[in-house]
């Protein structure tokens, strides 16, 4: 049996579900901010000097992908990358009207398997849900 022994910090504070539970345990930052750091690193992996112009279809799955994606692709186009985008499913819907967004089941491959055939496109990428994962 694995036993787990949690400490509380002096910080911690009891309170009730969906209020504040702890006291500046971590730095204050803005979602500006933190999206701002999260391209940088994002893009940090690519030499964009390199990039061949593309055409790609990006399904966001109506989920967290597509406000992410936007600020990845502003900066991507800032900087002079030869790549042009079309979005399928890209605004945030809490309802999921287009579906589960898992690009894992058969039925979502058409959502943007035909719109990269439609469009004669170079590739397509279907994120998830919660935009941790990704498939071409």
């Amino acid at each position: 049996m694995i036993k787990k022994t949690f400490k509380r910090s002096k910080h911690w504070q009891k309170t009730k579900f969906g209020s504040k539970t702890s006291q500046k345990v971590l730095p204050k930052i803005s979602q500006k901010k933190a999206r701002k750091k999260y391209v940088q690193h994002t893009l940090s992996f690519l030499n964009h000097s390199n990039l061949k112009p593309l055409k790609v279809v990006v399904n966001s799955g109506s989920g967290a992908a597509g406000p992410i994606f936007d600020a990845i692709a502003d900066k991507l186009i800032r900087i002079g990358s030869p790549l042009e985008f079309m979005h399928v499913h890209h605004e945030p819907d809490h309802t999921f009207a287009n579906g589960i967004p898992n690009p894992l089941l058969p039925e979502n491959h058409a959502a943007t398997g035909d719109v990269v055939k439609r469009e004669d496109t170079d590739f397509g990428a279907a994120f998830e849900g919660d935009s941790d994962r990704c498939f071409f």
